[in-house]
C-alpha cells in the first residue's frame, strides 16, 4: 500500500473515555443507555466499548444497548422514545 495517512483527530476511544468520566463525575450520570449505529462499526463500536468500559470502571450501570441502521432508518427517535 502506497497511501500515506495523516490523522487529524485523536483516537476516538480517548474521546469516549473522557466523555464517560465527564458524564459520571461532573454531571452525576450513573445509569445509562447506549444507542449506536450498526452501519458504522469502525466508529461506533470503538466509541461504545471505550465509553461502557470506563463507565463500568467508575461504577456506572448500563440499562440498555440498542443498535440502529443509519442507512435503513436514519432516525433513531423511536429508540429514544422507548428509553
Amino acid at each position: 500500500m502506497n497511501d500515506h495517512f495523516f490523522r487529524v483527530q485523536s483516537d476516538i476511544s480517548i474521546t469516549a473515555r473522557a466523555m464517560a468520566v465527564y458524564a459520571y463525575r461532573q454531571r452525576g450520570v450513573t445509569k445509562f443507555t447506549i444507542i449506536h449505529d450498526v452501519d458504522n462499526q469502525a466508529y461506533s463500536k470503538t466509541y461504545r466499548t471505550a465509553f461502557v468500559e470506563t463507565m463500568y470502571a467508575l461504577g456506572g450501570q448500563l440499562f440498555g444497548d440498542f443498535g440502529f441502521s443509519s442507512s435503513a432508518n436514519p432516525g433513531f427517535a423511536p429508540l429514544v422514545a422507548g428509553v
